[in-house]
This record gives structure tokens, sequence and C-alpha cells, in this order.
């Protein structure tokens, strides 16, 4: 269904924007809390922080391919924060990979936002 969409609308691409990027890799920074017996505090970076780091990717796009960018900021993103953990889930691989879990997730909320992209 959705690659008939894709087709349908003369598009042959869509530009997936990155997941945010954090300083350290997660589970690493998870593995040494439980190993040393403290409690994991989940990382954060904020909003502002990954529309800086997205900025420069969507600069290096041309206006033109702009409706073909799909961006997952409320998926990463919420109350101004951008979280590695959601409940006892672990969000990435490392410091900027999404998990095979969240990226499930993602790929549930993909159809309708890919509507949208391509309307």
């Amino acid at each position: 269904m959705t690659l008939k969409k894709i087709t349908s609308t003369g598009s042959d691409f869509l530009i997936i924007a990155q997941p945010p990027r954090f300083e350290e890799s997660i589970p690493d920074a998870f593995l040494r809390s439980k190993t040393l017996g403290l409690e994991y505090d989940a990382g954060t970076i904020s909003e502002n922080h990954y529309k800086e780091q997205s900025r420069l990717f969507f600069d290096s796009i041309d206006d033109k391919w702009r409706d073909h960018v799909v961006s997952f900021d409320s998926i990463y993103c919420s109350n101004g924060a951008c979280q590695s953990q959601r409940g006892t889930s672990i969000l990435y691989k490392d410091s900027h990979h999404i998990s095979n879990s969240f990226a499930e997730t993602i790929g549930e909320k993909l159809g309708p936002m890919l509507s949208k992209a391509l309307r």
C-alpha cells in the first residue's frame, strides 16, 4: 500500500530526517549505571538542541525537495525534550542509531506520516 502511494505521486524517493544524537552511547551508559548499582538517569537533549543538530541537514536540502522530507520530531521529542528511554525501553543502539523496538514504534506511525508527506 505505501509503495503504491509513493509511486502514484510520481515521487521515487523520500528523505527521512535523522534522529537526535546523544553525547554518549545510551546502552553503555545504562549498563555502566546498572553495573555500579546506580539508578540510570535516562539521557535527554533539549528539542532546541535537536533542531540545531538538524539545521545543517535541512539547510543542505534544496527547497524543491523539501516536500520529500519526513521528520519524526513529534515521536522523538515531547515537552521540549528528546528522550533516550521510555519506560523500561532504551530507544537507541548507541548515541544516534535507534533500537529495533523503537524502529517498530516509528514504523507503526510511518503510514500516516507518509500520507501527509505525499499529498
